[in-house]
């Protein structure tokens, strides 16, 4: 198991960029509209509405964001190599599994990142391994984090594995925020072929 940091300069980093703004550009264009019809004018019903509006637009453009950073689990990603059976056929096998965190921080905030490897199983999920890691943001940016694992032999056609992640922040004359919750990540399939 390894982790690799990546500075955030790629396409994954101008779609949460994108997807930022958007959100900011939308409840920006709510509150102005908002205010374009007096609400004394308005019923109370249209005032409600336009309210609810805006509150539920801002909550979906800061999904997983709090306490400073944004934390994305990717969906992973899993990598086969070639086999040969005892018959002589080849067939594709898997051989490591990258599980990425997208993390994005105000400039000076610390993150403690936890991070949760599952396999889905019908009986309940099984743990596979875990990662820990402590990173400062000395400016506002991106960073991709990529824990590689290699594949168990035990995996079988058709199983589903994911991560799942939860981080506290810390800033200078400030005490760890609370823990902010496990998210999951989509789920990948294992195929053997």
């Amino acid at each position: 198991m390894f982790a690799k940091k990546n500075s955030g300069n790629g396409a994954a980093s101008v779609r949460s960029k994108g997807t930022l703004v958007k959100a900011a550009t939308t409840a920006a264009g709510l509150a102005i509209a908002a205010s374009a019809v007096p609400l004394a004018l308005a019923g109370p019903a249209q005032a409600n509405v336009v309210a609810q509006t805006a509150a539920v637009t801002q909550s979906q453009g800061h999904h997983g964001y709090k306490y400073g950073c944004e934390v994305e689990p990717m969906k992973p990603k899993v990598y086969y190599k070639k086999h040969k059976d005892h018959h002589g056929n080849y067939y594709k096998k898997a051989h490591y599994i990258d599980y990425k965190l997208k993390v994005h921080c105000e400039d000076g905030y610390w993150i403690d990142l936890h991070q949760k490897t599952w396999k889905k199983g019908h009986g309940g999920d099984q743990y596979m391994g875990g990662w820990k890691h402590k990173d400062k943001f000395d400016h506002e940016g991106y960073e991709t984090y990529t824990v590689r694992y290699h594949a168990p032999d035990h995996y079988r056609h058709g199983e589903k594995v994911y991560h799942s992640v939860n981080y506290r922040t810390h800033k200078h004359g400030y005490d760890w925020s609370k823990w902010y919750g496990w998210e999951k990540s989509h789920y990948e399939y294992i195929y053997k072929y």
